[in-house]
């Protein structure tokens, strides 16, 4: 019988996903069937999680029954992880009768996690023992479940130079909430990986005399615990923090930059009100690559309104309301990058009146507004218009269109992106630009791109004009046509397709196919399609694709053979191939079957769990339970 413990594996992991009562259930039932394999019992108890409100352990205590070392370890952690209260009992056996270390120090953690100081007495003798990782645990339990009358027990560990044993005691520290301990251990540790992690915990306590202790350490000779204080303060949200950042950012390694601008913004957040200043200054300044970056990661109301009020803060200190004078204000003030003054220009527009825009315009036109952006090389233009379309600001069509004219190929896709999401209401310029760029372009990928959203537009005329052209093109612009004309969708442009199609060029029948898929239920005539399979028989890609064009034209039994054949029959990398094409062919549901089939003889896992990953759902549970109890 087949050994199906990996594919199972894989299944728990899917069904954890979901974190719900009827996902709990199923997993629940899992454990009860395969109590004998340890293997799967360990992963189920790795990945259940415990909704609010659900009571799992009278499905699971059984498993305290279990003599495998490795299954009580990890039945301590999931008691302690959950803190089920309920298990105090089975945790002090395991400390009493168990000969592995291991199982001891997960129950004696798991003891600390349950809270009751009635177990105190268990975790106290382990503290003599000479086991480090005993101690550790030890140590850990006693904090949790002490209170200061536990320091006599813990000061003899002060000066240990082991992180286990220092790392717990910062632990059970912090769990009983005394700074001054955690301060005096901060001051006797002589290594920069235990400063850091007393640095954590102190941040974690969120005490005043923590945040005092912590910034001490901001002029470390160590750049690494210079970082590990930044972090630490970030949760107090102390605004003398972003100072600090701003005159102190170019004496940290490039490396670290981004990791502080994200803890700058995050203070920042936290300090609405007083942090105009800081962003004006910290945007504008060394840091605006950083910070544009993390914005376009991270941009939402409140970083946008901060934005906006600067804006409109600086327009106030215009004299004499002579607009040229203020863009040349605002253009000086952001002069240190080169992607600000387009982002704060555009701010500009957005927060203000017709007369201020339409002055602004008169004074900037497009075309040297998108060069002062930037020259078409640097990628701060393609950051500015993500941040836009992020920021849903519509000034930013004017350069876009502007971008689709300089022949360079990542600034026209993204351009092309940035109109086609932002519902561009200047569409029939764009048609204008796009003809420009398919009929002077030197540059193949754009003229590919313009077509495809040419025909995106539905621009019937633009038919006339590629049919004329397509006998002198490049095969690869033959086939983005012809695939683009199917995406059309008109029924018209079958006639097209079969004209076009040359059955001699396997590319041009590929992207036939293709287009065929868009064009479901309109073939009309199937003596070229039989044609094609039959020259292009044995080629995966073209059979599977022409598999779906039959499946979308009533031919099912054709289509299912297509299928079967390409992946039934195929093997290492010709099945991983076979699956790569059958996800952009398949429904989502049919894919699922076909990768659980993959996940249970263990072919193309790693591909096979990916896809379930993305696009499995809830309404699947009750399929994989059902699947899962056919293995």
């Amino acid at each position: 019988m087949p050994d199906y413990t990996d594919a199972k594996k894989y299944l728990i992991r899917l069904i954890a996903r979901f974190k719900s009562a009827a996902a709990m259930k199923l997993l629940s039932d899992v454990l009860s069937r395969e109590r004998d394999n340890s293997d799967l019992v360990e992963t189920v108890l790795d990945n259940l999680v415990v909704p609010p409100g659900a009571d799992v352990y009278p499905a699971i205590s059984f498993l305290e029954q279990s003599s495998v070392k490795s299954i009580q370890k990890k039945l301590a952690s999931f008691y302690g992880r959950f803190q089920e209260a309920r298990s105090a009992g089975y945790l002090q056996h395991l400390l009493a009768v168990s000969g592995s270390e291991d199982v001891q120090a997960s129950a004696l953690r798991a003891l600390g996690e349950l809270g009751d100081r009635e177990n105190f007495k268990y975790a106290v003798p382990f503290l003599d023992l000479p086991s480090k990782d005993l101690q550790a645990a030890a140590i850990f339990a006693c904090g949790k479940l002490g209170d200061h009358s536990v320091i006599p027990f813990l000061a003899r560990f002060q000066h240990s130079s082991d992180n286990t044993i220092i790392s717990s005691l910062a632990e059970a520290y912090l769990a009983m909430g005394d700074v001054q301990e955690l301060v005096r251990l901060l001051h006797t540790v002589n290594t920069n990986n235990l400063t850091n992690i007393i640095i954590g915990c102190l941040g974690r306590s969120r005490n005043d005399n923590s945040r005092q202790s912590i910034w001490k350490f901001l002029s470390h000779k160590d750049d690494i615990v210079r970082l590990a204080a930044l972090r630490a303060l970030e949760g107090f949200g102390d605004f003398a923090l972003l100072q600090f950042i701003i005159e102190n950012f170019s004496s940290f390694p490039v490396l670290y930059h981004q990791q502080i601008v994200n803890t700058a913004l995050s203070v920042a957040s936290a300090n609405r009100e007083k942090s105009e200043s800081f962003v004006t200054d910290f945007l504008a300044g060394y840091a605006a690559r950083q910070a544009m970056s993390l914005l376009e990661k991270n941009c939402d109301a409140v970083f946008h309104d901060l934005l906006v009020r600067i804006v409109r803060n600086l327009k106030s200190g215009a004299p004499n309301k002579d607009w040229k004078e203020f863009f040349q204000l605002l253009d000086g003030l952001s002069a240190t990058s080169s992607g600000q003054p387009f982002f704060m220009f555009d701010l500009l527009i957005r927060s203000s009146d017709d007369r201020v825009r339409n002055e602004f315009l008169s004074v900037n036109d497009k075309k040297h507004l998108a060069r002062k952006v930037a020259p078409p090389s640097d990628d701060s233009v393609i950051l500015m218009l993500k941040i836009a379309s992020k920021f849903k600001i519509a000034a930013c069509r004017h350069i876009a269109l502007y971008l689709l004219g300089i022949d360079n190929q990542i600034l026209v896709s993204e351009a092309l992106q940035f109109l086609q999401e932002s519902k561009s209401d200047s569409i029939e310029q764009m048609k204008e630009v796009l003809l420009w760029i398919f009929n002077t372009s030197h540059n193949d990928k754009n003229r590919e791109k313009a077509v495809e959203v040419l025909c995106n537009f539905n621009n019937r005329p633009f038919l006339s004009v590629c049919e004329e052209k397509f006998p002198n093109e490049s095969l690869s612009m033959k086939s983005c046509m012809l695939e683009s004309f199917g995406r059309m969708g008109l029924k018209n442009n079958l006639f097209l397709l079969n004209k076009l199609c040359d059955a001699n060029q396997r590319d041009l029948a590929l992207s036939y196919f293709k287009a065929l898929i868009h064009l479901g239920g309109w073939f009309g005539q199937h003596n070229l399609v039989d044609e094609l399979l039959s020259r292009y028989q044995g080629d995966m890609e073209i059979e599977l694709f022409a598999a779906k064009a039959l499946l979308r034209n009533g031919r099912i039994e054709e289509a299912d053979s297509l299928f079967n054949k390409n992946f039934v029959n195929a093997e290492g990398e010709s099945l991983q191939r076979a699956f790569n094409l059958l996800s952009d062919v398949l429904p989502t549901d049919n894919m699922i079957t076909v990768s659980l089939s993959l996940l249970l003889n263990n072919q193309s896992s790693k591909q096979s769990f990916g896809f379930l990953q993305k696009n499995l759902t809830e309404k699947h549970l009750e399929f994989l339970a059902r699947f899962f109890l056919q293995l």
